[in-house]
């Protein structure tokens, strides 16, 4: 075990650090800014998921076969060209371009206090998720079985597989490429550990976000409210960092998804993160490196998760609107004015890196692999007039529920000081007939930024027929986590800063002591036992198992076994047993989907589990040429147990495997004419 761990620490290092940190060096050549550790580790991290996705999708589409040594033998070529990238571009494009001019960096540094809050909150919050994992870390979870099967057929074939829309490559491939350089099987902590490392990387992403944006908030509300206590750039992100990866820690999309849930959420939540960063700072700073960094996450997400891609979407498009019309307003109908505010963050699109970057994404997206998804049918199922009760929205207390009261009320106290905050500053330049200097048209871009990006899921999540958006509301909530802890974290810094200047101070800190209290008791033990409820027992999913081993070792591709996904724990990795296909073993679902009426599907799966001896399950029978069937012990087993034609040939503690032969007997279903 432990030299498996080591495995894995070396294949995060040699896949991912170095050529995430090669690249990442490459894009600062000409670049003197300081970065802090808390955005290096994500950012290289992001940028070598990059360099590992393209890279095998071009040994593929090569027909380079993707084994240990090819995969060993390309990243070490791929390292040794961005380094020598690097080096070319410090001897020759340096040299064109010097300038003495020192740059400007608003980086603030921490002092030891601050440091130690910060280690001490990311331990806290890595012990929550700790515990969780625990609990979790025995891979069992459904979509989490699907994907594993994909990337165990990469490890397996040598060569990428095509399938429907239902799946993306991405979400494959970098499992794949640390399976084939340790060998460590799927049937392990890995796919845990690797989706709890999205997560933690999340964690900074948006302690980055919330430092940026505190630095903007400051510069805009000082000036607005001379009252306002000076609230340093560091607490404000430590308070909102502490609210956000502790309190509430194990609330979708974050431990859920750490123990197994929709991988592309997951995935998806952490390049979602990583675009938004680096448009804050193209926005902030101006810089070729954040745009570069903002299209090279746009791609990854693209080819990993076609959801978190259309509500990126949206929210880009909604950004754009509103900040044009706090332009227009702001500025006035001075077209050339505005033009020269926004030309400067547009023209870093037309750098050679940035061109280079887009050229080389429409070349993956038309030549190389085009996400299936990226078609006019899959289109028309995303968006349009939502029809399923699914996909229709959730009410406003279900959207509380999901996020919490707590959050969602900060999150409103500080929408309205912001709101507040714009009027007083739109009736100031009226009054003073003046126009707003540039350096406080970027707080606005901020506050613009956070303000839509919550704005646009929440419609999204609440009323989807207005954006005529027709996807899984439970899906698109997820995505609300994020912007709504910074607001509220922004919310909870400026009114526990306005009560500091107002009040006793002492009488201040005991009412937060208490507050904070109150949240861990109430908001962690109402989570907790929600999380424990959903738990399942790691023998039972073992028995599943053991149950697909038995089979795997006796039967051929010939023999068609159906198991009951309804009942069984940890069914759906049962196909990494026999990787037969996809569709192996057939597999009874839930009866609701049996029953939607815009989704017709076969029901032979249910007849066949449910009415073993109705004549309807003799057709299907006969139809399918099923030989085994799967079932929890205590449930439909029952069913098979009535007649001889059934057979138990393996009984485990939970798991019955049945095998049926082929008796004259004719088929009486009157005994379940009452079910």
């Amino acid at each position: 075990m432990f030299s498996q761990l080591l495995l894995y620490y070396f294949a995060l290092f040699f896949l991912f650090v170095c050529p995430g940190y090669l690249l990442w060096r490459l894009l600062l050549v000409s670049e003197k800014r300081k970065f802090s550790f808390w955005e290096i580790i994500p950012v290289v991290f992001g940028l070598g998921v990059a360099v590992i996705d393209f890279l095998m999708l071009g040994m593929d589409y090569f027909h380079l076969g993707i084994t240990r040594k090819n995969l060993l033998l390309a990243v070490l070529v791929l390292c040794f060209l961005l380094w020598a990238g690097k080096k070319w571009r410090q001897t020759f494009i340096e040299k064109k371009e010097k300038n003495d001019e020192k740059e400007k960096n608003d980086y603030i540094a921490p002092s030891y206090r601050q440091i130690l809050l910060f280690i001490l909150v990311f331990s806290l919050a890595l012990l929550i998720r700790g515990k969780y994992l625990a609990d979790g870390i025995f891979p069992k979870t459904t979509d989490l079985g699907h994907h594993i099967y994909w990337a165990n057929y990469i490890s397996i074939k040598g060569s990428l597989p095509h399938y429907s829309e239902k799946f993306i490559i991405g979400e494959h491939l970098s499992l794949a490429a640390i399976n084939i350089m340790t060998h460590i099987p799927y049937l392990s902590p890995l796919p845990i550990l690797w989706l709890s490392l999205f997560n933690v990387l999340s964690l900074l992403l948006l302690f980055a976000l919330s430092y940026y944006l505190a630095g903007l908030f400051n510069k805009l509300l000082k000036k607005l409210f001379q009252s306002l206590p000076r609230i340093t750039v560091w607490d404000s992100a430590l308070a909102i960092f502490f609210l956000s990866s502790v309190f509430y820690a194990i609330t979708p999309p974050q431990i859920k998804f750490v123990s197994g849930g929709v991988v592309g959420n997951v995935m998806g939540n952490f390049f979602f993160l990583l675009a938004i960063y680096s448009l804050l700072l193209l926005l902030k700073e101006k810089r070729v490196v954040f745009a570069n960094l903002f299209i090279i996450s746009l791609l990854v997400l693209l080819y990993t998760h076609h959801l978190s891609t259309f509500a990126l979407l949206y929210v880009l498009l909604a950004l754009l609107l509103g900040w044009l019309t706090l332009l227009f307003v702001f500025q006035g109908l001075k077209f050339k004015r505005i033009w020269q505010i926004i030309k400067k963050p547009l023209f870093l699109f037309w750098q050679p890196t940035s061109l280079f970057l887009i050229l080389l994404g429409i070349v993956f997206l038309t030549i190389v692999r085009t996400p299936s998804y990226l078609n006019p049918g899959a289109v028309k199922t995303a968006v349009g007039e939502p029809v399923k009760l699914t996909r229709v929205g959730f009410s406003l207390m279900t959207i509380v529920d999901r996020l919490g009261a707590w959050r969602v009320t900060f999150a409103l106290i500080f929408v309205f000081i912001s709101f507040l905050a714009l009027i007083l500053y739109w009736r100031r330049f009226r009054q003073e007939q003046k126009r707003p200097k540039e350096e406080l048209i970027w707080p606005l871009a901020g506050l613009s930024l956070l303000w839509l990006w919550a704005g646009i899921i929440f419609l999204m999540s609440w009323k989807p027929a207005w954006l005529m958006v027709d996807i899984p509301s439970r899906r698109i909530i997820t995505y609300l986590t994020f912007p709504v802890s910074l607001l509220a974290g922004f919310g909870f810094v400026y009114f526990l800063g306005w009560l500091y200047s107002k009040l006793n101070k002492q009488v201040i800190t005991w009412w937060l002591v208490f507050f904070l209290g109150v949240l861990s008791v109430v908001g962690l033990a109402r989570e907790i036992n929600v999380n424990q409820h959903r738990e399942v027992e790691n023998s039972a999913v073992m028995q599943t198992y053991l149950s697909a081993v038995y089979l795997a070792e006796r039967t051929s591709a010939k023999d068609i076994i159906l198991k009951d996904h309804r009942f069984l724990p940890g069914d759906t990795w049962m196909k990494l047993f026999f990787m037969r296909g996809y569709r192996y073993p057939l597999s009874r679902t839930y009866d609701r989907r049996y029953d939607d009426p815009y989704s017709q599907r076969e029901t032979c799966t249910r007849e066949m589990m449910s009415r073993p001896f109705s004549a309807e399950a003799e057709k299907c029978f006969a139809k399918t040429g099923t030989k085994y069937l799967v079932v929890r012990k205590g449930y439909e087993d029952v069913n098979f147990a009535k007649k001889p034609e059934f057979q138990p040939v393996y009984v485990g503690e939970n798991v019955v495997v049945w095998e049926r032969f082929d008796l004259p007997k004719v088929a009486n279903d009157s005994d379940y004419k009452s079910r």
